[in-house]
C-alpha cells in the first residue's frame, strides 16, 4: 500500500506487531559509525535527491484495476455506460459536499450518455450523523428505488443546516418516503447490515476517507485532472467494444472478470508524465512541509539510510513505519 499513500498525500478529502524493545549489542564499533555517518546523510538529503534516487520505488509502473462488484448500490447512469465511477461517501464530509454539487453534475454534463456513477455507503466514525444519514438513503431506496434514493442524496448534499434526524426525516419525506417509515425501518437489521456492507468492503479495499472515487476499477488519485482519467478510460472502453465486448459486459470485464484485483502496465510515455508530475507535487511540500507530509518525509529519509536504494527493501521499511505511527507505536 506504500505507493498509493504516497500518491494519497496530495489528495483532499475527509479522512479514517509487538514492539522489540530489548537491547541491542554491537561489538563493532565502526559499524556504529558508518551507520550514523549513513543516517546523518540521509537526513540532510535533499528532496530532489530522495524522489531521483526513489522516485521509481514509490510511484508504480503498473495500476491496479479492483473489481468492485456494484450489487444493490444506487446507480445513476446507464448499465451500458461506457465508464462506471464508484464512490464511498459520507453525507456529512464536506469534500463529498463537493463533489456532489459540483463535480459529478459537470461531469455527467460534459460526458452524456457514457457515465455511470454507483454510491457506496462509507460513514465515517467521527461524523455523528453520518450513519443515520446513510440508513435513512437505505430506507428511502428499499422503498421507493434508485431515483428516490438521488433526490434524498442531492437534498443532504444541498442542505445548508447542520444534518439532525428531524432534518433527515424532513429530506427523506421530499424523497417520497414518511416519518413513520423512517422510524420504523431504522430499527430494521436489513437496513442496517445494508450499510455495514458497503462499509466492510471499502475496509476491505483499504479506502481511507471520502470521496474515495474508483473509475472502471482504477482509483482516482488526485495526482491528474478526472477529466483526463475519464476520457483515457472512455478510449479504453471503446477499443474493448469494437474488439467485440458488449456495452453492458465493459465493467466486468476491464475490472477482471471477477478477479479481486488485476495489475495493469502504464505505457512508458504515460507513466514518465505521471512520475514527473508526482515530483512537481513532492518538491512542492518540500518546501513547506506540513502535517503527515512531515512524517511521511523523515520516514523515507530514514528508510534511505537503512535500505540503500534497493526498492523492494525501501518499500518495506517505509510501510513497516507507516504501519507504526498507524498502530500508535
Amino acid at each position: 500500500m506504500l505507493r498509493l499513500f504516497i500518491l494519497l498525500v496530495f489528495i483532499s478529502s475527509c479522512t479514517n506487531e509487538a514492539k522489540d524493545t530489548s537491547p541491542k549489542k554491537d561489538n563493532d564499533s565502526s559499524i556504529k559509525v558508518t551507520m550514523n555517518a549513513e543516517k546523518n546523510a540521509a537526513k540532510n538529503m535533499s528532496c530532489d535527491t530522495l524522489f531521483d534516487n526513489y522516485g521509481k520505488c514509490i510511484v508504480s509502473d503498473k495500476r491496479a484495476v479492483f473489481n468492485i462488484p456494484i450489487g444493490k448500490s444506487p446507480v445513476k447512469g446507464n448499465a451500458d455506460a461506457l465508464v462506471t465511477i464508484v464512490e464511498f461517501s459520507d453525507f456529512q464530509c464536506p469534500a463529498c459536499k463537493g463533489w456532489s454539487n459540483t463535480v459529478f453534475p459537470a461531469l455527467f454534463k460534459k460526458y452524456p450518455g457514457k457515465l455511470r456513477h454507483v454510491f457506496k455507503h462509507f460513514p465515517l466514525n467521527f461524523h455523528d450523523m453520518a450513519k443515520t444519514a446513510a440508513q435513512i438513503g437505505v430506507i428511502v431506496q428499499l422503498k421507493k428505488g434508485s431515483d428516490a434514493f438521488w433526490k434524498y442524496h442531492d437534498l443532504v448534499f444541498e442542505s445548508k443546516s447542520d444534518l439532525t434526524l428531524e432534518i433527515l426525516i424532513s429530506l427523506a419525506a421530499s424523497a417520497g418516503v414518511n416519518s413513520k417509515v423512517i422510524a420504523k425501518e431504522l430499527e430494521n437489521n436489513d437496513v442496517r447490515t445494508f450499510v455495514e456492507n458497503d462499509l466492510k468492503l471499502g475496509n476491505k479495499l483499504s479506502v481511507g476517507g471520502t470521496p474515495w472515487v474508483y473509475i472502471n476499477g482504477e482509483l482516482f488519485s488526485g495526482n491528474a485532472s478526472i477529466a483526463v482519467m475519464i476520457e483515457r478510460k472512455i478510449k479504453e472502453a471503446q477499443a474493448l467494444e469494437k474488439s467485440g465486448i458488449a456495452k453492458e459486459k465493459l465493467y466486468e470485464t476491464i475490472t477482471g472478470k471477477g478477479t479481486p484485483v488485476s495489475m495493469v502496465k502504464i505505457p512508458s510515455a504515460e507513466y514518465m508524465n505521471l512520475l514527473s508530475k508526482v515530483r512537481a507535487g513532492f518538491l512542492a511540500k518540500c518546501k513547506k512541509p506540513e502535517g503527515n507530509f512531515v512524517k511521511l518525509l523523515n520516514i523515507m529519509k530514514s528508510c534511505a539510510a537503512t535500505e540503500k536504494k534497493k526498492c523492494d527493501d525501501f518499500v518495506k521499511c517505509v510501510e513497516l513505519e507507516i504501519k507504526k505511527i498507524q498502530e500508535g507505536q
